[in-house]
């Protein structure tokens, strides 16, 4: 399945697939189907003190309304938030590879907080579906001012299974 993103929803299972703005659960798509280069939008957010309630109602506001202007050009695929890394949680395999690159075990640890101690931490994401890279910065600009935070841009590509 092309394009198809596995996610908990509020502790249920879903798939779902994201193509040219829809949002389809269990969608199946064919290979064969074009597609638009995609980009990840990272926002980047410092560890400290969130903005104050009036300050934050601010930015949102500017964020629904980029959001809303990405909808209206075609390009938006997908947005969310995350929580705070501290609320984390790490998975990790411990037992090595082979070397036909297969685990050589399948046991985990299991810990509480963020992969890495950081000053920033990522806050959220926007896939964006666009011509190139030169409209994702666009994008990616008008991001930044948006959230007053940094925004990293990245093609992203879709796992084939």
């Amino acid at each position: 399945m092309s394009g198809a993103l596995i996610t908990d929803i509020y502790r249920v299972r879903v798939r779902l697939s994201i193509r040219r703005g829809l949002v389809r659960i269990a969608g199946i798509y064919s290979e064969s189907e074009a597609t638009m280069p995609q980009y990840l939008l990272s926002v980047y957010q410092p560890q400290g003190t969130p903005p104050e309630p009036d300050a934050l109602a601010a930015i949102m506001e500017r964020v629904a309304k980029n959001e809303q202007e990405m909808k209206d050009a075609g390009v938006w695929l997908f947005s969310g938030g995350l929580e705070a890394q501290e609320t984390a949680t790490v998975v990790r395999a411990t037992g090595g590879l082979r070397s036909d690159g297969t685990l050589a075990n399948d046991d985990v640890l299991v810990t509480d907080g963020p992969f890495v101690e950081a000053k920033e931490y990522l806050g959220g994401l926007t896939i964006i579906e666009c011509d190139d890279l030169d409209e994702a910065l666009r994008w990616g600009r008008r991001t930044t001012l948006a959230i007053g935070l940094p925004i990293e841009v990245r093609p992203f590509y879709w796992a084939k299974s």
